[in-house]
């Protein structure tokens, strides 16, 4: 996989886990992702008067990626 296509398939997983996983839809949605380290990725979503932060851990192989750790915390 190109380095692309690798960003591609770790941003799907994350954006299919939080659509699953994030139990509050109001606010202002993903504000950002961005990756942190190899494997790692941040993803922010706001709300009014704070911001739920989820850093996750990847491993991609065959083209396919796996959530291997999800941290959740609020900050702002």
């Amino acid at each position: 996989m190109t380095p692309l296509e690798t960003s591609l398939c770790a941003m799907r997983a994350i954006l299919d886990n939080v659509e699953q996983d994030y139990g509050m839809p109001g606010g202002d949605g993903v504000s950002e992702i961005r990756r942190t380290g190899p494997d790692t990725w941040v993803v922010e979503m706001l709300q009014e008067e704070r911001a739920d932060i989820w850093t996750y851990t990847l491993s991609i192989e065959d083209g396919a990626a796996r959530i291997t750790d999800v941290k959740k915390a609020t900050g702002r």
